[in-house]
């Protein structure tokens, strides 16, 4: 190794490690010739730049000239005297059979030239149906303004094609890297990567997709769902409102909270029943699809004929109802600012929805209201932006100071 510490210091010359910047004049102890060898060989991680045994070359003519002889013999004797340290190179978000690959390495610290070639193990699979590929390159261990362009007359493939990457370094061409990717199916020609720099535009020059016009409430009347059928979205969240203001009228006024047994009777037409005691004697309630995984119901009674009927009945499940038929109607009438004081709401609509909002505020607060259906109730709420309480407002607002409020809430 030639000693050039002399010129080290004359020129200030510095290396770069861990973002620091380390001057060798700085560093004491340097007359000796170990002493500059381990501090040099401390500045690079790549282990495979120096051996065990050195030979530290005088800056002296003679001595040169000596030790020069010396070189031509160990090249004679096929003894490799300098290696190319080529600094890491990689592509950037390579898509592969088994996922994406953060990067792909092309260069590592293990990497070797042998008669002008690095070889490159790992295969690449050129996805079917792609007509280009570009991948952004990192140089050392910084990303840099430069991609591996790759286009063909060949591609689109109509299948994954596997290649072997071949990539050529000559340190004396304008462009020292050449890859190809080589398919390892021979109906296929090998692709050339061109290097080309990434053209970055000016975020006010890239186009930006127009937001989607915000229907007026005659068209939610009119509304085309995903299977092309057109429906009314008000008139089909107003049955829900019907249904949450007659859950508060039944709340507001006489009823019955009663358990279900998991075992139900059957009657002479062998329909499934439960009986009920209560001031105005049994009344019994029939089993439908809505009451088979309820565990509690509540209902009032009302008289036909001589016997007493249950009527308006609702169960500890009744969220769910809200929750299949409510929820899409609603995202899709309130987004876009949309309230119920624009001047193109229907006034029958909202009439009903000022009542509905109205039920659901006494009905969040009541205690007799099933808790999940008071969840449900508290979304709604909470999703009708202006039109709702300024309660809701406040309660949101703790949610957000701290999210542990909820939990207790309800």
């Amino acid at each position: 190794m030639q000693n050039g510490i002399k010129s080290i210091k004359k020129e200030q010359i510095a290396f770069y490690l861990d973002k620091k910047v380390i001057y060798l004049r700085d560093v004491k102890n340097l007359s000796k010739a170990k002493n500059r060898i381990s501090k040099i060989k401390e500045l690079f991680k790549n282990k495979k730049l120096f051996i065990n045994n050195f030979i530290e070359i005088q800056d002296t003519n003679e001595e040169n000239l000596n030790n020069f002889e010396k070189v031509l013999r160990l090249e004679q004797d096929r003894f490799i005297l300098w290696r190319e340290h080529l600094p890491r190179l990689a592509m950037g978000n390579m898509p592969m059979p088994e996922g994406y690959f953060e990067e792909f390495t092309l260069v590592d610290d293990n990497s070797e030239v042998v008669n002008g070639v690095i070889e490159i193990k790992n295969h690449f699979s050129i996805p079917a149906n792609t007509t280009e590929l570009s991948f952004p390159l990192i140089f050392g261990e910084e990303d840099i303004n430069f991609e591996a362009y790759i286009t063909s007359k060949q591609l689109p493939f109509k299948k994954d094609v596997d290649c072997k990457l071949e990539l050529k370094y000559n340190y004396e061409d304008e462009t020292p890297y050449k890859l190809k990717f080589i398919p390892l199916d021979k109906e296929y020609r090998p692709l050339s990567v061109e290097w080309r720099e990434i053209q970055y535009k000016k975020c006010s020059s890239l186009p930006i997709p127009s937001y989607p016009p915000k229907k007026s409430w005659e068209e939610l009347q009119h509304f085309q769902n995903k299977n092309g059928e057109t429906i009314n979205l008000l008139s089909w969240i107003s049955k829900d409102f019907r249904r949450i203001i007659e859950i508060n009228q039944l709340l507001k006024g006489n009823f019955f909270r009663r358990t279900l047994d998991k075992v139900w009777k059957y009657d002479k037409n062998n329909k499934e029943y439960q009986d009920f005691s209560t001031e105005y004697g049994n009344i019994r309630i029939y089993k439908n699809k809505y009451l088979e995984k309820a565990n509690e119901i509540i209902f009032s009674a009302e008289k036909r004929d001589r016997f007493y009927k249950a009527t308006n009945i609702i169960t500890d499940k009744e969220h769910l109802k809200l929750i299949k038929s409510m929820r899409f109607p609603l995202y899709t009438i309130w987004k876009d600012g949309r309230t119920l004081i624009d001047v193109d709401v229907p006034n029958g609509f909202r009439e009903l929805a000022y009542e509905a909002i109205q039920s659901a505020l006494f009905l969040l607060s009541s205690k007799n209201t099933p808790k999940d259906l008071r969840i449900e109730l508290f979304r709604f709420l909470s999703i009708i932006n202006q039109d709702s309480d300024l309660r809701i407002f406040n309660t949101l607002l703790s949610f957000a100071k701290d999210k542990n409020k909820f939990k207790g809430i309800f």
